[in-house]
């Protein structure tokens, strides 16, 4: 009987870690098959890129979903946030997740510019950069342009435009040696764009109360069958194993591939932790509480994060940390973590930021500031449009590399560890998310306590008034003798 148990328990969780065990072994067999092709064979480079098609495919379908994902997800977002009871918390969760967003950004940019994972075996200086006629113009009217065509595509002119193409002009030089713009376009997906237009369509369409229900209906089924084809798409690991080989392949020397992994992974848990200390600093200064106590508490929240790899299968038992072992109102600690798992994703910026900024080190690809403004942009805004589903961090960096106009086949090589650190940064997401909901459950019992006692202080004031006002009244009233004596 007890090894009848045993088997079944077995069986049962082979079945739910199946992609888990299916990703890892069609890893370890491309990068097997790809060294013994490499070293047995030499093959051409339109025979290696045949390799790449079924993993071509697979990267297509994905990218054809971020447009709508994103969308979708955005729109029904603002529009939970909006009718919302709770508007202060509301405001108070946004702007808690913004920060934490912000310094998240932060820390993986400095981390990635100080350790330089992408060139640990190469000369340093050996790069080039992003656009070859940037080293030929003045450099001021580059960084200016720059920042022109992010607030250009910031307001897009077509909606159509904005799923297929990124506005981008260029700084010319003429013949009298006079710079002048050329306009012109690239393709990729307009991820800020997108995520300006969609918020705030979101919120005029959430004052409209029943008018917009039938768009937001409809948004929320467009996410959920977008859920469901990745789901689909994801128990694939034919590709994996096509696009890892491909990359095995074109790489030139495999040494160097392994050399700079480590160090990418060093800087993927140098940030991680990081992060997680700065948040935590953020309870310790507004809340002023035990850290390690309110840690402990949701320990087995933290361990489901990582068990499961989603925020959103976490969430129930996430909720019955906070509120029983921590002591979170029910309401606050319901909005914030449900909100929390839209657009608490530090974990999937963080890792999708660097992952991009990785790929460009490698690649040998220069980024002045301006470029790691927008890619830090897009990895923020692709990360919450592709939150709490399967490949989330996977779509983020497809976006985060049209950003940059990087081919997204070099994305291969993270599909392989993606299965591990997105755990590991699902679990971040989780703390960060219980974090917020301390630190406005803190200021919503404070703000609550304040205006308790502003009514107390009305109520005490109101009642002397009305004390005196009738010791006045008693004493306006004649007294007997004053009366007889006045009759008299």
């Amino acid at each position: 009987m007890p090894c009848k148990i045993k088997l079944k328990n077995v069986k049962k969780h082979f079945k739910s870690n199946l992609l888990l065990i299916l990703t890892v072994i069609a890893v370890l067999l491309g990068v097997g098959f790809g060294i013994l092709i490499k070293d047995r064979t030499h093959l051409s480079q339109i025979e290696k890129d045949y390799f790449a098609f079924p993993g071509e495919i697979f990267l297509r379908i994905l990218k054809f979903l971020i447009f709508p994902l994103i969308a979708s997800s955005l729109l029904s977002s603002i529009d939970g946030i909006q009718k919302s009871q709770n508007g202060w918390a509301a405001v108070k969760a946004v702007l808690f997740y913004l920060l934490t967003t912000i310094t998240s950004i932060v820390i993986a940019v400095i981390m990635c510019i100080s350790i330089k994972p992408g060139i640990r075996s190469r000369n340093q200086n050996d790069t080039v950069t992003v656009n070859s006629t940037k080293s030929e113009i003045d450099q001021k009217y580059v960084i200016v342009n720059t920042i022109f065509d992010l607030i250009r595509n910031l307001f897009p002119d077509n909606m159509i435009q904005v799923g297929l193409q990124l506005y981008q002009s260029n700084v010319n030089v003429s013949s009298n040696n006079e710079y002048f713009l050329v306009a012109g376009f690239r393709s990729g997906l307009n991820i800020i764009g997108l995520a300006f237009y969609t918020s705030i369509f979101g919120i005029v369409v959430s004052k409209m109360e029943n008018k917009g229900d039938i768009l937001i209906k409809l948004s929320d089924i467009i996410y959920e069958s977008c859920i469901n084809i990745i789901t689909i798409v994801m128990y694939s690991p034919v590709a994996n194993f096509f696009l890892v080989c491909n990359v095995i392949l074109n790489i030139k020397n495999v040494n160097e591939l392994f050399v700079t992994i480590p160090f990418y992974i060093l800087t993927l848990f140098v940030t991680l932790i990081s992060q997680a200390i700065v948040v935590g600093l953020i309870y310790l200064i507004l809340v002023r509480k035990n850290i390690f106590l309110y840690l402990k508490n949701i320990l087995t929240a933290l361990m489901m994060a990582f068990a499961t790899s989603s925020s959103a299968a976490s969430l129930p038992i996430t909720i019955k940390c906070v509120e029983q072992k921590n002591k979170i109102t029910k309401a606050i600690a319901r909005f914030m973590l449900t909100v929390g798992t839209s657009i608490n994703v530090d974990g999937t910026t963080m890792y999708t930021l660097v992952a991009a900024l990785f790929i460009a080190q490698f690649n040998q690809i220069d980024l002045s500031s301006v470029d790691i403004f927008v890619v830090s942009v897009t990895a923020a805004f692709a990360s919450i449009g592709s939150a709490g589903i399967p490949a989330g961090a996977t779509l983020a960096l497809l976006a985060s590399l049209s950003a940059l106009n990087i081919p997204e086949k070099e994305i291969t090589i993270f599909l392989s560890l993606d299965w591990l650190m997105d755990r590991f940064f699902t679990v971040h997401n989780v703390w960060g998310a219980s974090i917020g909901t301390a630190v406005v459950d803190h200021y919503s019992k404070k703000k609550t306590n304040s205006e308790k006692n502003v009514q107390d202080k009305s109520n005490a004031s109101e009642l002397e008034q009305s004390q005196i006002s009738n010791e006045v009244s008693i004493e306006s009233i004649p007294s007997i003798e004053d009366t007889i004596f006045t009759k008299i």
